[in-house]
């Protein structure tokens, strides 16, 4: 059998071979449009059908908790054992990302949107395909954003606490006087696909201290976002409110940076650990506490506040955002 990790853990567990749709998806060997594994590519992997897994909905019972294991791990024996989905896809169910209209943010290492569509679409620029909950999705991401500001604190002040680190940043004006970031430190993602692209400091001046070159990345990372919603946008699709995770979220600065950057309301959820908190929607609906994973993650879901723009820093923040594609273009085309 080939299986991937989740399905391997299912296994062990149940001794069933199961596997959700949004894994399947990441093989490479499953048929978006079907729903199925594709003859001609497991062919041309030479891999018979039935050594993969049977493939079904996010939050299905896949099988029940074997004697032996429960033992092991102190917990009845026969619990239901439900497949899960993709981290970004149970995160999104986390916040209530179930509807066209809402997105949800995770900034830390890279940096990744999901957008709920009615449709499949037909997008390069993106991942797209079968939402955890009854829809679909895309997915915009960048290879590198939070990441960048963990560079800058490890080369300088290694292991400091964040909220030390970045003491005083908020007096930085917007614009970091000058100062733009590309954080491009691996290459860019969506919506350009240039491995070839790297980081930049561009304006640099004896006058920009430690807390411009911070405040510079943070800035950066809400504009990649705007890039990425932009790919959404393109299709036609309103973004009505963003909901962010990661832990770039519990930086009060960075959401209400994020909120004035593009115009939108930004939230943070009350739970912290989204895909944790998508996950357990999925098993609620899976054995029969809801109907749907979509009633779950709307009955669930609580913000813990929102972060609604400032107009009176939208100029500037326009500013921002002209530089950092500017320089991008001037650079890579």
């Amino acid at each position: 059998k080939f299986l991937c990790l989740p399905d391997y853990l299912i296994y062990r567990l149940t001794g069933e071979v199961a596997t959700d749709r949004t894994t399947a998806q990441f093989t490479g060997l499953f048929n978006l449009h079907s729903g199925m594994w594709e003859p001609r590519l497991l062919s041309a992997a030479q891999i018979a059908a039935d050594q993969m897994p049977d493939v079904i909905p996010p939050g299905s019972v896949a099988g029940r908790l074997r004697a032996d294991v429960a033992a092991e791990l102190g917990i009845p024996a026969g619990v239901p054992v439900c497949v899960g989905a993709n981290d970004q896809l149970a995160g999104a169910l986390g916040v209530g990302n179930v509807r066209p209209g809402v997105v949800s943010e995770t900034t830390g290492t890279a940096l990744a949107v999901v957008s709920t569509t009615e449709n499949l679409l037909d997008d390069p620029s993106s991942i797209v395909g079968r939402h955890a909950a009854n829809a679909y999705y895309v997915l915009p991401y960048a290879n590198t954003s939070a990441i960048v500001l963990k560079w800058l604190r490890d080369i300088c002040a290694a292991g400091q606490d964040y909220d030390v680190f970045l003491a005083g940043v908020e007096a930085i004006p917007v614009g970091c006087d000058g100062l733009t970031v590309l954080p491009h430190f691996s290459g860019t993602a969506s919506p350009t696909f240039n491995p070839d692209a790297r980081g930049v400091f561009a304006g640099l001046t004896l006058s920009h201290t430690r807390l411009h070159l911070a405040r510079a990345i943070m800035e950066s990372c809400a504009c990649i976002l705007k890039e990425c919603l932009g790919v959404i946008e393109n299709h036609g699709m309103r973004v009505g409110s963003v909901r962010s995770l990661g832990g770039a979220a519990r930086s009060d600065l960075w959401l209400q940076m994020k909120a004035d950057l593009l115009g939108l309301p930004v939230e943070r959820p009350a739970c912290s650990d989204a895909a944790s908190l998508g996950a357990a929607m999925l098993a609620a609906a899976g054995v029969g506490c809801f109907k749907t994973a979509e009633e779950a993650s709307e009955a669930w879901y609580r913000p813990e506040r929102v972060f609604e723009p400032n107009a009176g820093h939208s100029s500037a923040y326009r500013d921002v955002y002209s530089r950092y594609l500017s320089i991008y273009d001037r650079l890579y085309g």
